[in-house]
């Protein structure tokens, strides 16, 4: 068996334990932060922002989003106490949030101490975001206060493809099935899995049944059927990463 092997130590680490790990070793979108002025503020600050209304926000620390996150997750910021009225529980908080780089997307109110932005599309992977947090409308903050800032990043985007052994097809020895899995390191949707690998079996195509789990980063195929010749003969893998925008192909013959 001939074989081409991707780095990948970093999704298997990722896919470890069925969840992502965030800066220093605590679940991203749940550690408990203490917000200070002193992490809100740039050293770099304008004149103008330095003539800004200094407030602690350890005042109003709770959790926010952080460490490495699913392209397709919410940035969320939940506050240790109510921050709007009861009323307001639903409202748009879009002057609230801002993304840097700018994302489009929506953001909502879901309770008196939490907010939800919801991307429009997913996140660039590997890309870092800084997020800040404006006192625009919230209770007993200053309006003036400068803006709470934190940061994240997506997960890079990675891929691997295993297979296992040919083995004998349970309805008759004279085919032979062959099974494995694509794995990635964040969710990736069906229809570009299904495009990102490709079997054969002396140069004619064949068929590659799959099997997505609801991650969408654990995608189990089956190779039915796969005529047992009594000469040398080989089913080949071929996988190609350009329909999630990854710049790698490789190939593995069975």
């Amino acid at each position: 068996m001939r074989m081409h092997t991707l780095g990948f130590a970093s999704l298997l680490f990722l896919l470890a334990a069925g969840g992502l790990a965030g800066c220093g070793n605590v679940e991203a979108d749940s550690d408990v932060v203490k917000t200070t002025l002193e992490n809100a503020t740039d050293q770099n600050e304008t004149p103008a922002a330095e003539a800004a209304v200094a407030f602690n926000w350890s005042e109003v620390s709770g959790r926010h989003t952080q460490g490495m996150i699913p392209s397709t997750s919410p940035i969320r910021v939940a506050f240790n106490r109510a921050v709007i009225k009861p009323d307001q529980v639903g409202s748009n908080a879009r002057k609230v949030v801002s993304l840097t780089p700018k994302v489009a997307g929506s953001a909502t109110f879901v309770s008196t101490t939490e907010l939800v932005f919801v991307p429009e599309s997913p996140l660039k992977s590997g890309q870092q975001y800084s997020v800040d947090i404006a006192p625009v409308g919230l209770i007993d903050i200053p309006i003036g206060a400068i803006p709470y800032r934190f940061s994240f990043k997506v997960i890079p985007l990675e891929f691997e493809v295993r297979s296992q052994a040919l083995i004998a097809s349970a309805e008759t020895g004279r085919k032979m099935n062959l099974t494995g899995e694509l794995l990635t390191s964040d969710r990736v949707m069906p229809d570009d899995v299904k495009r990102m690998l490709k079997a054969s079996f002396q140069n004619k195509p064949l068929t590659i049944d799959w099997q997505f789990d609801q991650s969408g980063k654990r995608n189990k195929f089956t190779i039915r059927d796969i005529n047992r010749e009594t000469f040398a003969s080989y089913v080949t893998l071929s996988w190609d990463g350009s329909p999630i925008g990854i710049d790698k192909q490789g190939k593995q013959e069975i």
